[in-house]
Parts: structure tokens; C-alpha cells; sequence
């Protein structure tokens, strides 16, 4: 029987999937709100924001995955099976 090992993730994954899930919490809310009262003039600008905080979030995580892989390939490491 093979046991997995529990991983600890990382600080930036941590960051990334909070980031995803309060965008889409707001986004989804935002579609339900403006639908049931017919408010679409705010909740656009709302549901655009969220997209952009995404995006800045995903672009951030990564460039610096991407960074590291430089750093850890010029070292002469190898790359992980995980």
C-alpha cells in the first residue's frame, strides 16, 4: 500500500489559489447579485477587477517559477519527479 506524503505547499501556491478562489467567489457573487436586482453597470467594473487580480496573481507566480527553474538549472541541479 503506498502512503503519499503529506507536502507542505508553498507560500506562493498558498497565495496563488487564495488569489483564484476569492476572484471567483466575488465573480460568481457579483453574476448572481446583478442578475437577481439587474445592476450591471458596477458589477462589471467588479467582475473586470477580479480578472485583472488573476491575471497579476498567475503572472507573478509565474515569473518567479521561472526565475527559480534559471537559478536551480545554472547550479546543475536536477529537475524534481514530484
Amino acid at each position: 500500500m503506498c502512503i503519499k506524503k503529506f507536502r507542505k505547499l508553498e507560500t506562493t501556491k498558498r497565495l496563488l489559489r487564495m488569489c483564484m478562489m476569492c476572484s471567483t467567489v466575488v465573480m460568481i457573487s457579483a453574476i448572481i447579485y446583478s442578475y437577481i436586482n439587474n445592476a450591471n453597470d458596477v458589477f462589471i467594473t467588479v467582475i473586470e477587477k477580479c480578472f485583472e487580480l488573476s491575471a497579476i496573481c498567475v503572472g507573478f507566480y509565474v515569473w518567479k517559477a521561472k526565475n527559480e527553474n534559471i537559478r536551480k538549472y545554472k547550479e546543475g541541479g536536477e529537475a524534481d519527479d514530484a
